[in-house]
């Protein structure tokens, strides 16, 4: 997809005629504008907003009002070790190294972050494109009416550990746009009912996902079927504080299904703002399985799936596994990560964690995901 760069004259534009790129960059992030920010450049009088890809009238309307507000006034900056790299790790030692020990109760609140599903990219919502209104396409049945795109995000059906609470962040992060990643369809204009997930009866339709179709009960022929959806746009799961919070990471796993194949390097990287775009800090890059394993402390004896019948366990396409079962099909096995520092990220200095595969394209098999067990505290 094309990225798309909007211009603006610091003198004429900006209100008090200067602009700081990191606090542009938050305004834009914390506003309802839903399509990804890619960079800010500023040169001269010219500061350059680009995206990766094109921004709807209605949040252009929001990015000039973000543009006709910005104060200009930089944000505070990050501490940063000596090779020049922000501190993103707990450094509280005595002189002689030793970490400082103390009893005493935790302070925050416990936020434990499971990440999409690699191998589903019906679950990766972190960079999905919201579409409104599309006019559907009757497959010539009066059924089934397809979108132009595929993989529709579903936070409906447990892809992702705690989708309820990402259906939150979004909608109070977005305020003007709550979708919350939910599918509305509508047949000439009347708001119709999906079907509860894994129920055998109810509702006006059900969602094809990985297809991006919607199949009704009874027929809607002659009828004009629109539906707004969210969809899979890049595989890259963001591990990032709320607004006004620090996060620390204080460990991790790995989660993988028996019969998973590696099709893609996995990346983990850290992320900040430099004052002028997202620059990518410390990476590791995981080219074969063997390598995940290198780097954690082991791992937990592999568990039977479970939640799932022999019948539905018979079902060979993981697609109609997904949408008929709510158990696992394959047998499980978790790897830790216990690190001897917390990783700290703040809010105000853009600090985060992306974890991608390289192509975005998905891992082959039923199951990989990362768990972030995190203490969340109020920024000071």
């Amino acid at each position: 997809m094309a990225k798309t760069s909007y211009a603006y004259s610091i003198q004429s534009d900006f209100p008090n005629r200067k602009v700081d790129s990191s606090r542009l960059w938050q305004e834009i992030q914390n506003s309802v504008i839903t399509v990804a920010l890619d960079g800010i450049s500023v040169s001269g009088d010219n500061c350059e907003v680009t995206f990766k890809a094109d921004v709807p009238a209605s949040e252009k309307t929001v990015l000039d009002g973000l543009i006709a507000a910005h104060s200009g006034e930089p944000l505070p900056q990050p501490a940063f070790d000596a090779d020049g790299t922000p501190i993103m790790v707990l450094k509280d030692r005595q002189p002689d190294g030793v970490p400082v020990v103390a009893q005493a109760p935790r302070d925050g609140s416990e936020w434990v972050i499971g990440t999409h599903n690699f191998c589903d990219p019906c679950s990766w919502f972190g960079d999905s494109v919201r579409v409104s209104i599309e006019t559907l396409t009757d497959s010539g049945d009066g059924l089934t009416f397809t979108s132009v795109h595929e993989n529709w995000i579903d936070v409906v059906s447990g892809r992702t550990h705690n989708d309820d609470i990402w259906v939150q962040v979004q909608q109070m992060l977005n305020p003007s746009d709550p979708h919350g990643y939910q599918v509305v369809v509508q047949v000439d204009g009347v708001t119709k009912t999906m079907r509860e997930p894994f129920e055998a009866s109810g509702g006006d339709y059900e969602v094809i996902w990985e297809d991006g179709k919607v199949v009704f009960f009874t027929s809607q022929s002659g009828k004009t079927v629109t539906a707004s959806y969210s969809y899979e746009n890049g595989s890259t799961f963001y591990v990032r504080p709320m607004p006004g919070k620090v996060l620390l990471i204080e460990d991790a796993e790995c989660d993988t299904s028996s019969d998973v194949v590696m099709t893609d390097t996995i990346s983990y990287a850290s992320w900040y703002f430099d004052g002028t775009e997202m620059v990518k800090g410390m990476e590791a890059t995981f080219k074969k399985a063997g390598q995940i394993m290198v780097e954690a402390r082991g791992a937990y004896a592999s568990y039977t799936a479970k939640g799932a019948s022999a019948e539905e366990k018979q079902i060979s396409d993981l697609q109609e596994f997904r949408r008929k079962s709510r158990g696992m099909k394959c047998d499980r096995q978790a790897a830790p990560f216990n690190y001897a520092t917390a990783k700290k990220l703040r809010s105000e200095y853009m600090q985060e964690v992306r974890v991608k595969t390289k192509h975005d394209r998905p891992l082959q098999g039923e199951h990989v995901t990362m768990t972030f067990y995190c203490l969340e505290k109020d920024e000071v």
